[in-house]
């Protein structure tokens, strides 16, 4: 299936709505964070996983409708935000990053140029930046895993939006890469360390197995396709740029998939009542009281340990 040529595709320059769902070409990253892709407020996976991890207060701290809201360039993601435009998109490399010469970002004239980067929508690197970035995408492709991964039969950073069929609420997200056939899913992740058990511990901390479900299950409402895997190739930032590619296995899908229903049904009932309540009991998150507060498990073992050992003894006459 070439998803290009279906129905569900539409190029539209200049994009302010989307009015109904289908994968869209031709929006720009501020187009899709900003106010007013979707006729109302939409659920990303960021989103989903900011509800679920923390609450629907810090979720709408960050939203576009809040009135308070103000997007930040977060610099730490520049050198992977790099790093997926040469590998998906070679040709623009020149035209999305802004190289500037300087040693550091420690003087206030790399700093300028910096600022002035992103004021213009490029990614800012320093020089020896572009030769890390350009050394990362050489260590995926000569990877004998990750480089099999083709990410040239697809569309690069295209936008699906759909209806959540339950809860009637809009939903959306933007790949890296769509690929045309339904074989898998992939996105490139660029880290300080891509050792399994390292990466495990991303995964659950940075939700990447919601990051997952939310992908599939978006083609799968967009496309009717079910798509068989989803891989996670990732590269470290330093040299030698050691690669792995990580398959997310079905149980890590499944609950990725619980979580996020979870958080869908919370942003619906959130929209509805235009409530954005902060840490709330997840059994009842509409009413206000205090939390009773019990010691880990692991601390309670500890003390255990420490009764047993006669620490809390009473002393004797």
């Amino acid at each position: 299936m070439t998803l290009k040529h279906t129905d569900t595709t539409e190029q539209i320059p200049g994009l302010e709505i989307v009015s109904r769902p289908g994968i869209y070409t031709g929006i720009t990253k501020a187009q899709y964070h900003g106010n007013g892709l979707t006729p109302t407020l939409s659920l990303s996976a960021s989103g989903a996983k900011t509800i679920i991890g923390s609450c629907l207060k810090a979720f709408w701290a960050k939203s576009p409708l809040n009135p308070d809201y103000e997007r930040e360039d977060k610099k730490e993601f520049d050198i992977g935000e790099a790093t997926h435009v040469l590998l998906l998109e070679p040709h623009d490399f020149d035209a999305k990053i802004k190289v500037v010469y300087a040693d550091s970002w420690r003087t206030n004239a790399a700093k300028a140029e910096r600022e002035s980067a992103y004021l213009g929508g490029l990614i800012p690197l320093l020089v020896s930046d572009r030769e890390d970035v350009r050394a990362m995408r050489k260590a995926v492709h000569s990877d004998p895993v990750a480089g099999k991964l083709d990410f040239d039969d697809g569309l690069v950073e295209a936008t699906m939006a759909w209806i959540d069929s339950e809860t009637g609420v809009w939903l959306r997200c933007r790949p890296d890469f769509l690929p045309n056939h339904s074989r898998y899913m992939a996105d490139l992740k660029t880290a300080a360390s891509a050792k399994p058990a390292d990466f495990a511990k991303a995964m659950k901390n940075l939700g990447y197995h919601q990051q997952a479900a939310w992908y599939l299950d978006a083609r799968e409402a967009v496309t009717g396709e079910q798509t068989a895997k989803f891989h996670f190739p990732v590269v470290e930032k330093k040299a030698p740029f050691l690669t792995a590619t990580y398959t997310v296995d079905n149980d890590a899908v499944q609950w990725g998939r619980k979580q996020n229903r979870s958080a869908i049904r919370l942003f619906a009932d959130a929209m509805a009542r235009d409530e954005w309540p902060s840490y709330r009991d997840p059994a009842d998150p509409w009413t206000p009281k205090a939390f009773q507060v019990k010691l880990p498990k692991y601390a309670l073992t500890e003390l255990e340990q420490m009764q047993e050992a006669g620490v809390f003894a009473e002393p004797q006459d």
